[in-house]
């Protein structure tokens, strides 16, 4: 189903939302209003009057960094001229982060360039993803979206040869991270799927189908003789939605791509053949979540027929809760990664997923703790700050849910 322009635009019922929402600062709700490539009428309206009623610019500006969005938030204000209304030092500070991040946007365009060349007599493909392939395919302005490392994806048989390829072209690999590479200020890190389950094996149980099906969809990234590829629209969402999961659905610039790569396919968007697509991956469940979030938090348009298809109405009280805790802007910490076990069918899989993402195995765990004679075994740590932290998010996410009034998904 292509579902057609709705009566009331996103952006209408963005302003409704964020209006509507007592919880938010209103730095918080200038970040939800800014958070789109381009503004409508009534959203840039809504922005001048926010700025014109003054704001705690520190409180702003950190807010704004912190979600991924000062570089967004600099363009904005700059296109509607509204710098006048802010300090000197506010719009300085924007500017040098708007700056900052087209010089570091255009070095990783240059560098994948430079890393196609090689790939395409190496004869190795590798698939980008995430935020550096929505560069080349979904933003206009290389300085809205800022990016910290390239993820890129590699067949397990390629892998060796690709680190080779990153040690010849200067790469150093670190000392803890093995898989990570860096080269002043471009940072790769090397995965064998979409969910990196290089690093916690239980996480192959999240999703029905393996790499080779991702690979089989990828599409070019730029000259169809270079093998740079790209994730497929569907897939892309996809990844992106466990991407928000394993970061605890936290900063909005992550939101904000899944909505941008929905409104790059226009009228186009095919709903019924994602939802297909998804419910065949087995990530029904993520992106529906996924989708919850982004229509509250940034006014996402979904047709209310596909979040039933997606399964909407079997969601648990449980995860209905934690959802919509995020959405009261509650920090519960690593509460949202109990969300993935209602991804994973067998009782006996979620016991080792548990397992596995408490106490990984040692190369796993000397990431997380630097072995030293005089501190207890990593273990031993391990343990006792899952215990104290874990007490702590449930007795945090259980007094919100006592006095706090949460929002409807």
């Amino acid at each position: 189903m292509i579902v057609p322009n709705f009566v009331i635009s996103f952006q209408d019922e963005l302003i409704m939302i964020v209006n509507q929402n007592m919880n938010l600062t209103r730095e918080e709700k200038l970040l939800r209003l800014i958070a789109a490539q381009r503004l409508e009428s009534t959203q840039a309206a809504a922005i001048r009057r926010e700025v014109n009623n003054g704001l705690e610019w520190y409180r702003l500006i950190n807010i704004a960094l912190y979600n991924g969005l000062a570089s967004l938030l600099y363009r904005h204000l700059k296109d509607l001229e509204l710098f006048p209304l802010a300090p000197e030092w506010f719009e300085e500070a924007l500017e040098k982060v708007y700056n900052k991040t087209v010089f570091h946007n255009l070095r990783i365009l240059r560098f994948l360039n430079d890393l196609g060349q090689i790939l395409k007599k190496e004869n190795i493909p590798v698939i980008i993803l995430q935020g550096a392939a929505l560069l080349m395919s979904v933003y206009d302005d290389p300085g809205v979206r800022p990016m910290e490392d390239i993820d890129l994806m590699v067949r397990p048989d390629h892998r060796r040869r690709l680190q080779r390829i990153f040690q010849e072209m200067g790469f150093s690999s670190d000392s803890i991270y093995p898989d990570t590479y860096r080269k002043g200020i471009i940072y790769i890190d090397i995965h064998v799927d979409i969910l990196s389950s290089e690093r916690i094996h239980a996480r192959k149980w999240v999703m029905n189908t393996g790499p080779e099906d991702i690979w089989n969809s990828a599409l070019p990234l730029m000259d169809k003789s270079i093998p740079l590829y790209r994730l497929t629209p569907f897939d892309n969402l996809i990844a992106l939605s466990n991407h928000l999961l394993k970061h605890n659905l936290e900063r909005l610039k992550w939101f904000m791509d899944i909505r941008e790569i929905i409104l790059a396919e226009s009228g186009t968007f095919d709903w019924d053949r994602f939802v297909f697509r998804c419910r065949e991956s087995g990530s029904d469940r993520c992106v529906l979540y996924i989708l919850l979030l982004a229509r509250r938090l940034l006014g996402l348009e979904v047709p209310e027929i596909i979040f039933d298809s997606f399964g909407r109405k079997r969601l648990s009280s449980i995860e209905k809760t934690i959802l919509r805790l995020r959405l009261k802007n509650k920090d519960v910490g690593r509460l949202f990664q109990v969300l993935w076990l209602f991804q994973i069918n067998k009782k006996s899989e979620q016991f080792r997923f548990i397992i596995e993402n408490i106490f990984p195995r040692k190369e796993i765990m000397n990431q997380i703790f630097v072995s030293s004679p005089r501190v207890p075994p990593s273990y031993t740590l391990r343990f006792f700050n899952i215990l104290s932290h874990g007490l702590y998010d449930i007795f945090s996410a259980f007094r919100h849910i006592i006095f706090s009034r949460l929002p409807r998904l």
